[in-house]
């Protein structure tokens, strides 16, 4: 094979390579992975039964902190995750004599990049009731 083949053959893997990484995303939707048909409208003073209905069980029920009475906090999650790739150094690959000058070539080398995104919201129940809530979003970067 020529250089210019090695170098075609290369280009051709970091690009499918490519491709298979960013078609693996993974994405759950609102409430810890339920898909939502239409838009939920919440009001303070909503009874917790018409909530379950609206977003389904949380995904977590915490006590209150002071423990009160009657009172707890459910937390729904949604979480997002997305794999790219990111350029994370250079290769050089020797490529054919040219007037006694040894060419080469500088490929980039990838890396896959993983940005996770976790929201939580957390609504205040007393006696049944829903009070309050509010929204908690945390973002994470790494290298795999």
């Amino acid at each position: 094979m020529s250089p210019n083949t090695y170098a075609r053959f290369f280009q051709f893997a970091a690009l499918a390579a490519t491709s298979i990484l960013l078609v693996a995303c993974e994405t759950t939707g609102a409430a810890g992975g339920r898909a939502l048909a239409e838009p939920v409208e919440l009001r303070k003073g909503m009874a917790a039964v018409d909530l379950l209905a609206a977003l389904g069980e949380p995904d977590e029920i915490r006590p209150a902190t002071p423990p009160v009475e009657g009172t707890e906090i459910w937390v729904y999650r949604k979480v997002n995750e997305n794999v790219s790739l990111v350029v994370s150094g250079t290769v050089e690959t020797p490529g054919m004599e040219v007037g006694g000058v040894q060419m080469a070539i500088t490929d980039n080398v990838y890396t896959p990049a993983t940005e996770r995104s976790v929201e939580e919201t957390l609504f205040l129940i007393v006696d049944g009731v829903m009070t309050a809530w509010k929204v908690r979003r945390e973002n994470m970067e790494r290298l795999n």
